[in-house]
C-alpha cells in the first residue's frame, strides 16, 4: 500500500515485512512526495536489506541484536 485508500480508515505508520521468513518482502506506507517521507522510505527499504541477507541463515540469526548490548 502506498497510496491512502479514499474509501476506508487505513494505518499508515510506515513498516517493512518478511512475509514467512521466505524473502517475501513487503512495504507499507502512505506516501507523501516530500523530504521527511523520502526519508522514511530509505530507512524502510534499508530493513529488506537486511531481511534479504538474513532469510538464507538459520532463524536463530535472523532476530535483531540483543538488547542488552549497547
Amino acid at each position: 500500500m502506498f497510496t491512502k485508500p479514499a474509501d476506508r480508515e487505513a494505518v499508515c505508520h510506515a513498516s517493512a515485512w518478511d512475509v514467512h521468513l521466505n524473502n517475501d518482502l513487503r512495504l507499507k506506507m502512505c506516501i507523501k512526495i516530500d523530504h521527511e517521507d523520502l526519508i522514511t522510505l530509505h530507512h524502510e527499504l534499508g530493513h529488506h536489506y537486511y531481511y534479504q541477507s538474513y532469510y538464507t541463515l538459520p532463524v536463530i540469526l535472523q532476530e535483531g541484536a540483543n538488547d542488552g548490548f549497547p
